[in-house]
């Protein structure tokens, strides 16, 4: 291991979830702000055309009388929430969120309600490439959960997103894996 990654000791509530010989090198929060990107923004029209359709739908059918009308509000259900998941899911997620960087590997906490506690772990020696996202918050990428063909949904990157230090964590990683950075 490089001299120049440092390590802590770690607390109480992290003794359990270290390996033995693993020690602590960074840990951090993802930034909580809104981020929009490209593919946010293709699901945010889709939902807005389907939201649109969906409500032009009911009032057609509400004309016509009778309660046919409300057989649009599960697509009009449907369309709003593609439209603001981008919006409201990152940052709800993100808030949280816990990463931490060990000696061995990338952990990624999460305390979502109805999912409870997680923790992924991805050990840095069986990472491919890394890839850094430079910013203020910049991210570090290392890992992809492949999409679903039958669902139609991309690949969707994991890593240490929107965090203040990403080129030094970046740094840290490649160290740690034996590559420079």
């Amino acid at each position: 291991m490089a001299a120049s990654v440092p390590t802590m000791p770690p607390t109480d509530e992290w003794r359990d979830y270290l390996l033995p010989d693993e020690s602590i090198v960074w840990q951090g929060r993802p930034g909580t702000m809104l981020r929009i990107r490209p593919r946010d923004l293709f699901q945010m029209l889709f939902g807005a055309a389907f939201t649109a359709f969906a409500l032009f739908w009911m009032i057609g059918a509400s004309q016509a009388g009778g309660h046919f009308w409300m057989f649009g509000l599960l697509h009009f259900g449907a369309g709003l929430a593609l439209t603001l998941m981008p919006l409201l899911a990152g940052p709800f997620m993100r808030r949280r969120s816990f990463y931490t960087l060990t000696t061995q590997r990338a952990l990624i906490a999460s305390d979502v309600p109805l999912w409870g506690r997680r923790l992924d772990a991805y050990p840095l020696k069986q990472m491919g490439e890394l890839r850094l996202e430079p910013g203020k918050r910049g991210s570090v990428w290392f890992a992809e959960r492949p999409g679903n063909w039958a669902l139609r949904t991309a690949p969707a990157q994991i890593g240490f997103e929107f965090i203040a230090d990403a080129a030094q964590v970046f740094s840290w990683m490649a160290q740690l894996q034996g590559k420079r950075s």
